[in-house]
This record gives C-alpha cells, structure tokens and sequence, in this order.
C-alpha cells in the first residue's frame, strides 16, 4: 500500500462530526467512550495522556499528535499520566484564549466512512492508534495544528468551519501515515482482514511481555505449527518470532518516547528477562539509537 497510498489518499471520505473544539484547562478526564462511535482526539496545542485498554501504556501527546479509534474502544484523555476517574475540566476556552491554568487545546470528534474505499481501511485498522506529528516525514499534523490554533488566535469566524475540514484532511492522511510506517506496512492492513490472523496479532498485542512459542500461536490460528509458520510468513513477510521481536521494539520505543522508565523496566513490560538482550535488540531496531537516545528527555535536544 506504501506505493499506491498516496493516489489511494483522494479515495478516502468521511463524514466528520466535530464535537469539541477548546482548550480544557487544569485537572481533566475526558471519556467519550459511551457514544459507542469511531473517534479521534487531535492536539493542537499543549500535551495531555491517553488512556486505552488497546494502548500498551499511557501515552503522551503532544501538539500535532492524532490518537484515533478504528473501533469504539473505551479511553480517556487527561491531563496526567495516572488517572482513575472522569474529571471535568476545570475550565474549558476557546482555542487561543491566555489561561492562568495549563491548558491544552483539542479537536475532537467522531467519524465513519463515506465510501467503500474508507470501509475497506476501518475494517483492517486498530483498535487504536497514535499518529505523532512530529514523526511523519514533511510534518503535516503540526502544520494543521499550527493553522487551527493561528486560526482560533486571530478570531477569525472560518476557524469552526475550519476545523471539520482539518479533522477530515487529518483522519485520511493518519490513515495513510499509519499503514506506511506500521511494521508491515499494507501486508499488516491486509494480514487483519483473515480472522485467523488478526486473532494472532490482536494475542500479540494483547499479552506481549508473555514468552510466546510458535506452537502456541499456530494453536490460536488452528493450524499444525509447520502450516502455521509457513503461512505467518508469507502473509506478514517475516517468521512470527521475528514479528513479535519487531512489536516488542515498537512497543518499546513509544514507552521510551513517552514515559520515564529505566532500561530494566522497559525490557519487562516487553518480554525480555535480559536487559543486555533488550539494549542490543533495541540498538538493532532503532538503527545504533540506545534506549536514553529514544526517551522523551533525549529527543528534547533534537530537531
């Protein structure tokens, strides 16, 4: 799909329903799992946590970052990486409005597919996932981003209109995003659509610190461990130890992007019982890039 996706990127059309378009400021939870409906949160300004049975661990977002539901999963966003309970803003102001509280500006929203094209993307997506601005290759979501909040800065009365057509232009191109840089990229979106398969990768994902056998997985699909390895191979392009290996790395630097964890913690929550493992398999998947060089404190310094 890498090849065709950007001639595919006019075919993707949703009818968008943006139902919050502010800054919430001070202590927050935001839940809008209840709807029952496909949805996004989109940053524009500031940072806050997402929080999804679907996501391995917290995540940070920050301005220009997208957390979208392929499927209505519940969540909250909030202001801090341990949360509980909903908690209403302690204020809420228009986009571009100076605040004595932090404050973080978001466009919110449902959608669903406007053609058969969308419908074909939805049904091979995520439960969830995040698209981060400040990882894509021309950096279009902060651009976007940077447009709605100059928008809302300057008063201007096009900003409400304004903002459904970014969400739209935000959703189709996080989809593009997601299947160019997701590991397997368009075998991965096409893996998903054989309920055998999608069983496997959503086990995965599911459990991942768990020391998986191909036994094991070949078990959930319902094929002899042979059959099943053969065919793990061809749909997805890698043997299935070598795919959990490249999810645990995955999964691994969005906690190292995200959060504060030590060498020895990341590599539990991903499997590893050796951390001297975890570091060269890290080096090897982020291309010599050691686990201080990913984290969050380390990319501060960055361009």
């Amino acid at each position: 799909m890498t090849s065709r996706a950007p001639a595919r990127l006019a075919d993707l059309a949703f009818d968008v329903d943006v139902f919050f378009h502010g800054q919430v400021c001070g202590r927050f939870g935001l839940d809008t799992s209840a709807d029952g409906r496909l949805g996004f949160h989109i940053v524009i300004s500031g940072a806050c946590w997402a929080h999804a049975a679907a996501l391995p661990a917290p995540r940070r977002l920050q301005s220009g970052d997208a957390l979208l539901f392929g499927r209505a999963v519940p969540h909250v966003i909030s202001d801090a990486r341990e949360h509980r309970d909903r908690r209403d803003p302690e204020a809420v102001v228009a986009l571009g409005t100076r605040t004595g509280l932090p404050a973080t500006g978001l466009l919110c929203g449902y959608f669903k597919a406007r053609n058969a094209v969308a419908e074909e993307w939805l049904r091979s997506f995520p439960d969830c996932c995040v698209v981060e601005g400040a990882r894509t290759a021309t950096r279009w979501p902060l651009e976007l981003a940077r447009l709605m909040a100059g928008e809302a800065a300057a008063g201007r009365d096009s900003a409400t209109c304004l903002a459904s057509r970014v969400a739209e232009l935000f959703l189709a191109m996080s989809l593009r995003e997601h299947c160019e840089r997701e590991a397997g990229a368009s075998r991965l979106v096409r893996a998903r659509r054989d309920p055998r398969l999608r069983d496997v990768l959503d086990a995965i994902d599911a459990d991942l610190a768990r020391k998986w056998t191909v036994a094991e997985l070949a078990a959930r699909s319902g094929m002899c461990r042979a059959k099943f390895a053969a065919w793990f191979a061809r749909e997805l392009g890698c043997p299935p130890i070598a795919y959990l290996r490249s999810r645990r790395m995955q999964v691994a630097e969005r906690l190292a992007r995200s959060g504060d964890l030590g060498d020895a913690q990341l590599a539990g929550e991903v499997g590893y019982r050796s951390v001297s493992a975890f570091r060269r398999h890290f080096r090897e998947h982020c291309g010599g890039t050691t686990v201080a060089g990913r984290s969050r404190h380390g990319l501060a310094a960055g361009p």
